[in-house]
């Protein structure tokens, strides 16, 4: 690719040209393997939505079990004071 740029010298100061015909492979080649990359981010990004949505089914189920085990708790206690009652 250094071939590709050449230096003129003008009135003022240096200017560099660049030959873009010889360069929009590199160029394609580079946007090529980066599509790649965000393709395969996207496919992790996905799986890992899907585990944080079963994981948060998991949450939701502990949470019903945790209400169900206060009230059975709770149905004790009450059971045991009537026992203890009479």
């Amino acid at each position: 690719m250094p071939d590709d740029v050449t230096q003129s010298y003008g009135n003022v100061e240096n200017v560099l040209q660049l030959n873009t015909s010889s360069v929009e492979p590199h160029i394609v080649k580079a946007i090529q393997e980066q599509q790649k990359v965000i393709e395969a981010q996207q496919s992790e990004i996905e799986a890992q939505q899907t585990e944080i949505e079963a994981l948060k089914a998991k949450v939701n189920e502990m949470d019903v079990l945790k209400a169900e085990i206060e009230n059975i708790k709770s149905m004790l206690e009450t059971r045991a004071g009537l026992a203890n009652d009479k």
